[in-house]
């Protein structure tokens, strides 16, 4: 079985002391904003079970990386775009 978040540390496969460690008692500052890069988060996300179960939150690196690197204007933009599917 794989280790809790919390079990992780600096010297286990896989992790080293450059990884971004987000804090765990992160806020977000915009509740709209949030809402926002979590749905943007879940349409691009390629693991199945947070797309189908809509579970994406801000402990996920989807949701944290957009929020880190784009502001809620530009959130907003990239929302109206339509999905790409491979059928249509």
């Amino acid at each position: 079985m794989g280790k809790s978040f919390e079990e992780w540390k600096i010297g286990d496969p896989m992790i080293n002391e450059r990884d971004y460690w987000q804090d765990p008692n992160y806020v977000a500052p915009d509740p709209e904003k949030e809402a926002l890069v979590k749905k943007l988060a879940e349409m691009i996300t390629d693991r199945v079970k947070k797309k189908l179960l809509h579970k994406i939150n801000n402990r996920d690196p989807e949701y944290w990386i957009l929020d880190m690197i784009l502001d809620k204007e530009q959130v907003k933009f990239l929302l109206n775009f339509k999905k790409a599917t491979y059928w249509s």
